[in-house]
């Protein structure tokens, strides 16, 4: 079971629990509270990337969800950057 919490007019969800931590999270002003028959996604997406939908009972992927992207080594880029700068510096302006 996994209970789910979401903000009641945009349906955006806004925390889960599951297990023994059932109940014990109270309801803010704009939030609203169901209890699924599913295990807790396990995708890669964050709580807030999900959607309730009311119709269906299921939780779906927000359509606004952006997949993260595998994480960059900004260091390296400026190196390999800095190379090319440095090798097209040497053929625009050659060397005395």
């Amino acid at each position: 079971m996994l209970e789910v919490f979401y903000e009641t007019e945009s349906k955006i969800v806004t925390a889960w629990r599951s297990g023994d931590r059932i109940g014990i999270r109270k309801l803010r002003d704009d939030e609203s509270k169901v209890l699924l028959d599913i295990e807790t996604p396990t995708n890669g997406a964050t709580v807030r990337d999900y959607l309730y939908d009311e119709a269906t009972q299921r939780l779906i992927l927000n359509p606004d969800y952006v997949e993260p992207q595998p994480s960059r080594a900004p260091f390296a880029e400026i190196d390999k950057l800095d190379a090319r700068v440095k090798a097209l510096e040497g053929e625009i302006i050659p060397k005395q």
